[in-house]
């Protein structure tokens, strides 16, 4: 956690942090400020989860015991999160490619 005590200070600490969560105190702290903390913390979780998993996905190609693996967890809770993050395994599945029959295979022509 950053604190800054100026405007100049928070767009400094943003450029190398990229993205960041601003909680106005006026000086102190208490709940309210510390929930804010916990879904700013729950939403950057959620998402590096969802995009990790998204990467191991695409790496794998969908198959859910390969990205348990590298993960180290188990297929049923790939499973779990893919379903929590709206994720379907189909998506990275490779796309099949149909054979072009020329007019003197087709079955119809031959005779």
């Amino acid at each position: 956690m950053i604190v800054t005590n100026t405007i100049s200070d928070a767009r400094a600490s943003r450029s190398y942090l990229g993205k960041a969560a601003l909680v106005p105190t006026m000086g102190s702290l208490h709940q309210g400020h510390l929930s804010l903390f916990r879904v700013a913390r729950q939403h950057a979780l959620a998402t590096f989860e969802r995009l990790y998993l998204l990467s191991l996905l695409r790496r794998y190609r969908g198959r859910t015991v390969l990205v348990a693996q590298h993960g180290g967890i188990t297929p049923k809770h790939v499973r779990a999160l893919m379903k929590r993050h709206g994720i379907c395994r189909r998506d990275f599945r490779p796309v099949l490619r149909h054979r072009r029959i020329s007019a003197l295979q087709s079955p119809d022509l031959r005779a």
